[in-house]
């Protein structure tokens, strides 16, 4: 199991490193009046939207505060997001993507995650441009309908899974949670200044992955209803990857759980869950426990706008965090970990019938992010294709493996985050899953070698330092917090 997660982590920060190379480089092209280091401000907006229509390359946008003052990340900096626009038959499609990250749930961990570093609580260091892959990508165009889109990257900097929205105070631990406020300003901005709904018929796909997925389930609903009224012709559907966080305690129990962290941060960060009528009708069913109407699991049934959702039944960051990333030697063994299971497949049942789903044994997190979205597959069908069906057909798809039981991650080939093998591609495979699965191949001999030097356990378990090498990894990876000891109750991002 370590195995598989060093290999998924080494290659992941090796394409995170290429695409902000590229970036960073690409950026000094178009950008040049911004100052490096500092937040986009009004009077630079003049060269915001220069940049190549259907590249996955977006550049910065005008701050959110010129839309609503209370737009801003944890420390105050304005709110922000990227975009690239469409170009011929994507010119009418949008893409919105809310960044994921994790969140902070009190003042250690709060001032903690900014004292490591403000990535993910502040818009004081954005880069001009960025530049991502998944659903973005253009290396595969002609199999990727998005890659001409209107392409939207929100960035996240409130640390609230984007549900928040209260102002600085001394109950906040001095930082501001506006998650909601982004969102909300960033669709004000994309109708008046970027021209969503101008034209007819478009459509808009809202989505994210792990704490970018868990806006999507607060937000959804949200986002249509105001396009409603500020652009009518806009049709919204969702994609919610990996946030479908399903209600299971932790194996050791002095860890502090998921659930405890989310009733933390819904007190202090006061979610609008009101402001929909799914969220109305959640707090009704759970008047005493309203945290749970921001908690996967219990809110999904409550939106009403049709999406995509991808749960995978053995998701990695909840098994993870949960065993301390001991997976099967944590307490409770297979047993333990097969609960995940029982729990996302009574999840799905509970879905309204509009929900397109597609889900996994294998043990994964987020795919639309990576180039797993286009070349990996279940039953047949890859995400990619569940999505294009959903949107453009309105083919409501339920591919769900049927794999029983926790052996099936075993049948995982080159696992967590990248599972598939070259007899696992779809029959449309494109050279650009065959470039992938090459990276993949050529990341294992420096994984293994350092697997190498660091094996000091029995046959039955995992060495500490074979821990701390995944922890270290998935850490600079920004998607996952884990604890690093079975004692620990914080977490370190």
């Amino acid at each position: 199991m370590v195995r598989r997660l060093m290999r998924a982590a080494a290659l992941a920060l090796g394409l995170a490193a290429a695409s902000a190379q590229q970036s960073s480089e690409s950026g000094k092209e178009f950008a040049t009046s911004l100052t490096p280091g500092k937040a986009a401000t009004d009077s630079q907006s003049s060269n915001m939207y220069v940049g190549t229509p259907g590249t996955s390359t977006m550049w910065i946008q005008p701050v959110l505060t010129n839309i609503d003052p209370d737009a801003v990340c944890n420390d105050g900096t304005p709110g922000m997001y990227y975009f690239s626009p469409g170009t011929g038959a994507g010119a009418n499609l949008w893409l919105v993507y809310l960044e994921g990250g994790y969140w902070c749930y009190d003042e250690a961990s709060c001032k903690e995650r900014y004292t490591s570093g403000t990535t993910y609580m502040s818009s004081s260091n954005a880069e001009d441009s960025y530049t991502t892959d998944g659903i973005f990508t253009d290396a595969i165009a002609a199999d990727n309908v998005w890659a001409d889109a209107n392409m939207v990257f929100i960035k996240y900097c409130s640390s609230d899974s984007w549900m928040g929205d209260a102002a600085a105070s001394s109950a906040t631990f001095g930082f501001a949670f506006r998650g909601a406020r982004i969102i909300d300003a960033t669709m004000q901005s994309l109708v008046s200044v970027n021209g969503l709904g101008k034209t007819p018929g478009a459509k808009l796909l809202f989505g994210g992955c792990s704490a970018g997925g868990r806006g999507v389930v607060t937000s959804l609903d949200k986002v249509k209803s105001d396009l409603a009224s500020i652009a009518p012709s806009v049709e919204v559907k969702g994609l919610n990857d990996a946030g479908g966080w399903v209600d299971v305690q932790p194996a050791y129990p002095n860890l502090l759980s998921l659930q405890n962290q989310t009733a933390a941060i819904f007190k202090f960060s006061t979610p609008p869950v009101g402001a929909t009528t799914g969220g109305l009708a959640c707090l009704a069913d759970f008047p005493d426990e309203p945290w749970k109407c921001v908690w996967p699991s219990y809110r999904l049934p409550f939106v009403t706008t049709p999406y995509v959702l991808n749960a995978a039944q053995f998701d990695s960051f909840l098994i993870s965090y949960n065993t301390n990333h001991e997976a099967s030697n944590a307490p409770g063994g297979t047993a333990y970990l097969e609960q995940y299971q029982t729990a996302t497949l009574a999840l799905f049942a509970k879905l309204p019938a509009t929900v397109a789903i597609w889900s996994s044994t294998c043990f994964i997190h987020c795919v639309s992010s990576n180039a797993d979205y286009f070349c990996f597959t279940v039953d047949g069908k890859t995400l990619n294709s569940v999505v294009n069906e959903f949107v453009f057909d309105a083919t409501v798809t339920r591919t769900i493996s049927s794999c029983s039981g926790w052996a099936c991650t075993n049948a995982c080939a080159g696992g967590p985050l990248s599972i598939w093998e070259p007899e696992n591609l779809p029959p449309t495979a494109t050279p650009y899953c065959t470039a992938f699965y090459d990276q993949i191949q050529a990341s294992d001999a420096n994984v293994n070698h350092q697997i190498a030097t660091s094996e000091h356990s029995d046959a039955g378990g995992q060495s500490q330092s074979q821990q701390h090498l995944a922890t270290s990894m998935l850490s600079q990876m920004g998607v996952t917090a884990l604890h690093p000891t079975t004692t620990s109750n914080s977490t370190s991002r």
